[in-house]
């Protein structure tokens, strides 16, 4: 489906003419990949925004200038519409051409707002963004980063988009597959995961999903988390605790471990014949540290190959590749260190 097909589709969902059978095509959209459904949301967003009165916001806004021309359309189609029987809907000429023009001008204003520098527009949602920190092919885990600073080690197979929460009282996202949770603290407003039919809930803490053939198991590492299938039973786990929906049986089954093992963001770290700019790539993303360096020799270091099994901390990763490579390292302050040659 064309770019503006879907644009046209999503907005007649949202202004309630479309059909039967353009409603079941929207929700085949939003759940077929992860940019259909970050489309959905933005144009969501953009929708609500578009019923509010912005007047007083006298510098050039990106999502004021979006949700204007959202504004438009509707008032476009309005213009052009009679009313009629809903269960029968017929579209007229001078429709269409209106909603294409429309359209066409949606597609020229997103090419001219990459023209502007948008670093102090704020999103009223309380999840405005999701980026990927780490483009690191050799590894097999996504790194998202959310606007909350919420971040997610997902399986490079997963999916995860925000969805819109219109009263933002919650942080809402949608996960498809594994992915391990550390979630920003925010009292006023709880971090919500819906996936596969299920809900979980949290203020700040850090969790474990992981997707079976025979059911879905999250496991929570710290805080506490509320999880549950969907206006049914509701379990609470607290930290060192696991529980496992059993798909045939229907039911929860709690899990008590000593160790859980992290495995998707364990697998983060594990290097074969890495170059060590790629390593303390890694290291800085995974541990949240900063690190710098004052050898040249570094950039053509390679071959670093890392334990198979977790637990380690930066500091065991660094007492190898002393003792690999011979370099010494420095915590010059709190969350920074620096890298010298021997």
């Amino acid at each position: 489906m064309k770019e503006e097909k879907k644009i046209l589709l999503i907005h007649k969902v949202l202004t309630c003419q479309a059909s039967k059978e353009e409603l079941m095509d929207f929700d085949v959209l939003k759940n077929k990949s992860i940019k259909d459904s970050n489309l959905v949301d933005d144009i969501s967003f953009l929708w609500e925004n578009s019923k509010k009165d912005d007047s007083s916001i006298r510098k050039f806004n990106k999502a004021n200038a979006k949700a204007k021309l959202f504004a438009s359309i509707d008032e476009s189609i309005a213009k052009n519409t009679k009313v009629s029987d809903p269960k029968v809907r017929r579209i007229g000429l001078r429709r269409l051409m209106s909603v294409a023009a429309a359209i066409v001008l949606l597609v020229a204003s997103i090419v001219i707002f990459k023209n502007f520098d948008f670093d102090s527009v704020k999103s009223d949602s309380v999840l405005s963004s999701i980026d990927v920190i780490s483009k690191d092919e050799e590894s097999s885990v996504k790194v998202y980063k959310l606007s909350d600073n919420t971040e997610v080690w997902a399986d490079k197979n997963a999916q995860l988009t925000i969805e819109v929460d219109h009263n933002a009282e919650r942080r809402v996202v949608r996960l498809k597959g594994d992915a391990f949770f550390e979630i920003a603290k925010d009292k006023e407003h709880p971090f919500i995961v819906n996936v596969e039919g299920f809900e979980i809930e949290v203020l700040g803490t850090s969790f474990q999903v992981t997707t079976e053939e025979d059911g879905l198991e999250v496991d929570v590492f710290t805080g506490t988390v509320k999880f549950s299938k969907r206006n049914s039973e509701k379990i609470v786990l607290t930290k060192g605790m696991g529980a496992f929906y059993n798909y045939s049986k229907k039911e929860f089954e709690k899990i008590e471990k000593k160790n859980f093992k992290i495995n998707t963001k364990d697998s983060y770290l594990i290097f074969n014949n890495t170059s060590l700019n790629k390593v303390f790539d890694r290291l800085s993303i995974y541990f949240g540290v900063k690190i710098t360096s004052d050898c040249n020799e570094i950039n053509s270091m390679r071959g670093f190959t890392s334990p198979q099994f977790a637990g380690y901390n930066i500091n065991d990763y660094f007492s190898i590749i002393k003792k690999l490579y011979g370099l010494s390292f420095v915590e010059t302050k709190k969350g920074e260190y620096k890298v010298t040659c021997d």
